[in-house]
């Protein structure tokens, strides 16, 4: 609800509802000396839903030279939970990665040997924030300032936090802007540690230090960005107990981003991007068995599934007009090429997943270029990993990884009126 052109009033909400179920059977480690692959059961039956509002207000005023925007709000959000599960550790059958033999075990196997005895959880989730943010503007010349007091129950466990930001960059005559930025954060998290119950919430901080070039009259924009950032109490999975987390203590993250999104000719565009990234635990107590059975400290070890060094290359051309008689008018292209560099495949950093490079494409075609007849009715395509590659994503241990998508083709037709 706009009061006037200095004042305005928003609102939004949002109700979601969860209901899931899965009976799955999971790896616990190779039996030695044998190509057999010890197994366990899990059942979940999950339920859930969650409200969230949040109301602000919004003014646009002077100060003098100075023109500010200024926000006011607060939200709130509701998510309670429950659910029921159990386990089988000790009768599921062992399977010959070599010669596998599937469907030894079944959903009867399973309430044999539970004696279809459950466990219950019910959770609930309630958090309310305050805020503010006033954006400055002066001639070249933007300032950001804003906070937020979070209030957190999770599970009969409080807490409470006050965050804030801080950001400015300038705006040259000629398309070049620095910036800098700093900013703290809080995030309740909801995952259970094995042994101490729910975990502590995410708190960090970042700055970041950057330029932006758009040379004057193109249509070009060129980005650079350098960033160092520190979490606290992040998680990742706890390989030895299924449904649990393990609470690393600090990451820190540093790296530098680089971006091109170039007009080369009338139709034709490039997008390129480039990051690196250098991440390790920087304070943790944690430790865990490599590959080869040894216990090493977590300490300036690497996360998981997280690539050093990752580049993007697409290239996308519109077709102009009267190509082909006006046939090929409507008619887009793009190709692309993806890299990403090798992560880590245990906590130990025992071993490496390698790094790989896929290549995609994609056309669409707008049918009202051809004829009017046709306005709003238009098709599209994408090919994800055009060659077929085989490889591996990711690995979260020695016994847990995930291969990356073969080759898919999609298609999609629509007419919009």
């Amino acid at each position: 609800h706009k009061f006037n052109r200095h004042l305005q009033f928003s609102q939004n909400f949002r109700y979601e509802y969860d209901d899931s179920y899965f009976a799955q059977l999971f790896s616990s480690g190779i039996v030695a000396g044998t190509s057999n692959m010890k197994r366990y059961a899990l059942v979940d039956h999950f339920k859930g839903w969650a409200a969230l509002l949040d109301s602000h207000l919004q003014g646009d005023y002077d100060t003098g030279p100075v023109h500010h925007t200024l926000l006011v709000g607060v939200d709130y959000r509701d998510q309670p939970d429950s659910g029921t599960y159990a386990f089988d550790f000790s009768t599921v059958p062992t399977l010959n990665l070599l010669s596998p033999k599937y469907y030894q075990y079944n959903y009867s196997d399973f309430i044999k040997q539970t004696g279809n005895k459950w466990y219950t959880e019910n959770d609930s989730l309630s958090q309310t924030g305050v805020y503010f943010q006033d954006q400055m503007k002066w001639k070249g010349l933007s300032v950001m300032i804003g906070g937020r007091q979070d209030w957190d129950d999770y599970y009969s466990t409080f807490k409470k936090a006050f965050t804030w930001h801080v950001g400015v960059s300038y705006k040259t005559k000629f398309g070049l802007a620095p910036y800098f930025s700093y900013a703290t954060s809080f995030f309740p998290q909801t995952s259970n540690i094995y042994g101490k119950g729910i975990a502590d919430p995410l708190e960090g901080k970042q700055w970041e230090v950057g330029l932006k070039y758009q040379p004057t009259n193109t249509k070009m924009l060129f980005t650079a960005a350098a960033y160092d950032m520190k979490e606290n109490n992040v998680l990742e999975s706890d390989p030895d107990h299924a449904n649990f987390y393990l609470e690393i203590g600090q990451v820190r993250a540093r790296g530098v981003e680089l971006s091109a999104n170039v007009n080369i000719t009338q139709g034709l565009n490039l997008n390129a991007n480039y990051t690196y990234m250098s991440i390790y635990n920087s304070h943790t107590t944690l430790t865990s068995t490599d590959i080869n059975g040894k216990t090493v400290s977590l300490q300036g070890k690497s996360p998981t599934e997280l690539p050093r060094n990752t580049f993007n290359l697409f290239v996308d051309y519109k077709f102009q007009k009267n190509t082909l008689n006006g046939i090929l008018d409507g008619l887009s292209l793009n190709a692309g090429m993806r890299y990403v560099g090798f992560s880590m495949g245990d906590q130990a950093n025992s071993f490496h997943v390698p790094a790989y490079t896929v290549f995609d494409g994609g056309m669409s075609y707008d049918f009202g270029k051809l004829s009017r007849r046709l306005k709003g009715l238009n098709v599209r395509a994408s090919l994800v990993n055009g060659f077929n590659k085989q490889y591996v994503v990711e690995c979260s241990s020695s016994t847990s990884c995930a291969w990356g998508q073969l080759r898919r083709v999609t298609g999609q037709i629509g007419y919009r009126w």
